[in-house]
């Protein structure tokens, strides 16, 4: 991803009207890789965050949308209309043959994909109605994105705040199934290989088929489901309509089905379960979501809000080391390593991109200078990354951290 643009989003407004007027919304063009937003409160970076969320929508199974709130507040009132515009720039041949239909082509034949949300509040209908359109192009006049490329350019996003032990949890539609049903590994998982004769199963769907077979012939379970289907469902059947129950894991043994009653924990290395802290669940379920960004084919996007908030200063450091590792690999494999930006945010949401040139960098609490400067100061970060070319679909890492 290499640019985002708003207009009337939040705090950020619109290009100007007419000579002489200020442009108060948002171009930020992105480093090739990982980028790290820093800022003071209420300085937009929440606001960059959501706005690539509404545009791309993530992997998460979480419902969100576009509402009254989102639209700017001027000395003029709330706009009417706003736009959201995410762009995929240096593309590769693989990458235009897939978003082919989709590509914007400049002057200087250099093509780009461009992902256009617009919203308009639709009064005087009823309150918080918002009609949403998602197209193609720099300005939203190409063609609708369709329901594939949409998939491939969901991002993983990592909210604030999160209870990642409950994310991990087992259930309909866990955030575990869905990460599992993405990994390669489980494609072949679906398929069933219960065999009752020799009472034999290797697949997870032909595991589950064969837990449901001893389940249902266990004795005591037997003697409950005759107690229910004798003693009281039959008495409330009414005429040919015969009611009986079966007790079991999983009366549609699928693969979806079996992925959505495992469940994720940290190992007690003594085979019982015990109970860890916010900052080592939330690792957990950071590690869970990178297994399914590292599958990613095309657009893997990564969005953490807040770090500090799931992690303590040494597990963030131990992130760090880990896409230092990774970029390394890249590196020796011959793919363009991982480059690491900063970017600040000012009052009232002007933008620097500053790229970090290794060893301890300086990032936290932004001043305005005299003349328009930043000035920074309060914490570090390592960084040990080198500034080179990346495809824009390498992994992407966009860090918000919270000045203190």
């Amino acid at each position: 991803m290499a640019c985002l643009y708003a207009e009337n989003f939040r705090i950020f407004g619109s290009l100007p009207q007419k000579d002489g007027d200020p442009d108060a919304s948002l171009c930020l063009e992105f480093g090739p890789a990982t980028n790290v937003l820093v800022g003071e409160n209420d300085s937009g970076k929440t606001a960059i965050i959501d706005a690539i969320r509404l545009c791309l929508l993530t992997t998460a199974a979480d419902f969100y949308r576009i509402t009254r709130d989102d639209f700017h507040v001027g000395p003029g009132g709330r706009a009417g209309t706003c736009k959201i515009t995410c762009g995929f720039k240096d593309l590769t041949t693989e990458e235009q043959g897939v978003f082919l239909e989709l590509l914007t082509t400049d002057d200087e034949g250099n093509a780009a994909l461009y992902v256009t949300v617009k919203a308009e509040l639709m009064e005087p209908l009823p309150p918080h109605r918002v009609s949403v359109t998602t197209r193609t192009g720099r300005d939203g006049q190409g063609l609708a994105l369709d329901g594939a490329a949409r998939e491939l350019l969901k991002a993983t996003y990592l909210r604030p705040l999160r209870d990642a032990e409950a994310e991990l949890r087992s259930g309909r539609g866990s955030r575990l199934s869905q990460i599992l049903a993405g990994y390669p590994a489980m494609r072949a998982q679906g398929e069933d290989d219960f065999d009752e004769e020799s009472d034999s199963a290797s697949t997870l769907v032909g595991i589950l088929r064969r837990a449901e077979h001893h389940i249902s012939d266990n004795d005591a379970v037997a003697a409950a489901r005759n107690d229910i289907n004798t003693g009281y469902l039959q008495k409330f059947s009414i005429g040919s309509d015969v009611l009986r129950g079966e007790i079991g894991v999983a009366r549609d043994a699928t693969l979806a089905r079996a992925l959505e009653r495992l469940e994720l924990t940290l190992f007690a290395g003594t085979g019982e379960w015990t109970r860890h802290g916010l900052g080592y669940n939330n690792a957990l379920f950071m590690a869970a979501e990178l297994l399914l960004l590292r599958n990613s084919a095309f657009a893997p996007l990564l969005l953490i809000e807040e770090p500090e908030a799931h992690l303590h200063p040494q597990l963030q450091t131990r992130i760090m080391d880990l896409l230092r590792e990774r970029a390394e690999a890249a590196k020796t494999s011959g793919t363009p390593p991982v480059w690491l930006g900063r970017l600040l945010l000012a009052p009232p949401g002007r933008l620097q991109l500053a790229p970090l040139r290794g060893g301890l960098v300086k990032i936290g609490r932004l001043k305005v200078a005299p003349g328009g400067g930043l000035i920074r100061d309060h914490f570090t970060a390592r960084a040990g990354w080198s500034q080179a070319g990346c495809s824009p679909f390498m992994p992407c890492l966009a860090l918000e951290w919270a000045s203190r």
